[in-house]
């Protein structure tokens, strides 16, 4: 076998351009633009504030806890924007993401250039995917649910990015 059969038969692909051609979860990130589209929307003012409880339930089924909750079982307390940012904290974001919707999240995550091509000048692009409850009924056959948004609104679940494209969101 040749050193180029190597390469090309590489099971951890090195030719693969992970900024244009990789998806993945933006995570955390993503909470620039939930905390954007929050404020230009009007969900929230600069002077929201929220009591953190650690964990959301929905029913007795689901829990959406928050890191630091889930990792030293305590809470945020009453946080505004700025400490919520700076402590990523999720339960805040959740939150946000529900008063915001789904459809307004989704409406500012494309304006921040997910789920398209940034037109980068190199072949291989891909868009991603910016979850929206019309999606997940075509692709899933499923119903969407306040859960896909919370995970949304904190950069998980269906919404996936090229890392070019959170690069072009943060700049």
């Amino acid at each position: 076998k040749s050193k180029v059969q190597d390469v090309l038969t590489n099971e951890s692909l090195p030719l693969f351009d992970r900024v244009i051609s990789g998806t993945y979860h933006p995570g955390s990130v993503f909470k620039l633009v939930t905390a954007t589209a929050a404020l230009e929307e009007a969900a929230i003012s600069k002077e929201f504030r929220y009591d953190d409880p650690g964990v959301i339930t929905i029913g007795d089924k689901f829990a959406y806890n928050n890191w630091y909750f889930t990792q030293h079982g305590k809470t945020e307390g009453n946080i505004d924007l700025t400490k919520a940012l700076s402590r990523s904290t999720d339960t805040f974001f959740y939150k946000v993401g529900e008063m915001l919707g789904v459809d307004k999240l989704s409406s500012w995550a494309d304006k921040f250039g997910f789920g398209k091509i940034t037109g980068v000048d190199l072949p291989g692009e891909v868009i991603g995917i910016v979850p929206s409850p019309q999606w997940k009924w075509k692709v899933k056959n499923e119903a969407w649910f306040l859960g896909n948004t919370y995970h949304m609104a904190i950069g998980q679940g269906d919404l996936t990015t090229t890392p070019l494209q959170v690069n072009t969101m943060t700049s």
